[in-house]
């Protein structure tokens, strides 16, 4: 059983953006990229990722990380909870799971760990 394992969603089209947001650069690193670095340096192992839209380029641009992928065969006509229930179920046995959108590329190290000090059946900052 894992401690503490990370969840990505990132299967959304990003429709009302007009690009596609995982990839979008912030500061020299994709969003997607920061999130999962931000969860990976937390010490979540493992990681998920939730893929949809553009899933093989999301798979390319972060197969250095050692990162899982499930992809939501359905994102188009789906919302974002059924991503989420469809990564947890990959998660079983995970004692806590940080959550986080590929499109919130800024959470700060202290945010990270006051969740992971805050007891509760679900923390959100």
């Amino acid at each position: 059983m894992s401690e503490l394992a990370g969840l990505i969603l990132a299967a959304g089209v990003s429709s009302r953006m007009g690009a596609f947001k995982p990839m979008l650069p912030v500061d020299g690193k994709t969003m997607i990229r920061r999130v999962a670095e931000m969860m990976c340096g937390a010490g979540a192992d493992p990681v998920v990722v939730v893929t949809g839209y553009q899933g093989e380029t999301l798979e390319g641009h972060l197969k250095d990380l050692g990162l899982r992928f499930v992809h939501n065969e359905r994102y188009y006509e789906t919302q974002m909870l059924d991503s989420l229930l469809l990564g947890l179920e990959q998660l079983e046995g995970a004692r806590r799971v940080l959550v986080s959108p590929a499109d919130i590329p800024l959470v700060e190290q202290s945010t990270v760990e006051a969740l992971l000090a805050a007891e509760g059946d679900f923390v959100r900052p």
